[in-house]
């Protein structure tokens, strides 16, 4: 299918474990693992708009470094810029009606 997806995918996982973590009922390490795992295992074809909106809080997540000690790269991500990255997923889904 090309073009932009006319039927709003179930993202209701995704909606969930973000709102779990920008509500402080999980940590940072937590959403991490949990996002990866579902983005990862997540086999649906998602395309416009969601997609990116879902990829860009993977990206984040790959860029999350839980030991303080070891966050040495510039693009190293701590708790707050993930639950900022976050929040703006969550908002950016939000607009789109999810």
């Amino acid at each position: 299918m090309t073009g932009p997806h006319t039927a709003m995918p179930d993202l209701s996982t995704y909606v969930a474990l973000i709102e779990q973590f920008v509500g402080e009922d999980i940590d940072a390490k937590e959403f991490d693992l949990a996002y990866l795992q579902t983005f990862l295992g997540d086999a649906r074809m998602l395309g416009e708009p969601w997609y990116p909106i879902l990829n860009d809080l993977f990206a984040a997540c790959e860029d999350y470094v839980d030991e303080p000690a070891l966050r040495t790269d510039s693009d190293d991500l701590d708790d707050a810029q993930l639950i900022d990255a976050a929040r703006t997923a969550r908002a950016r889904l939000a607009a789109l009606g999810v």
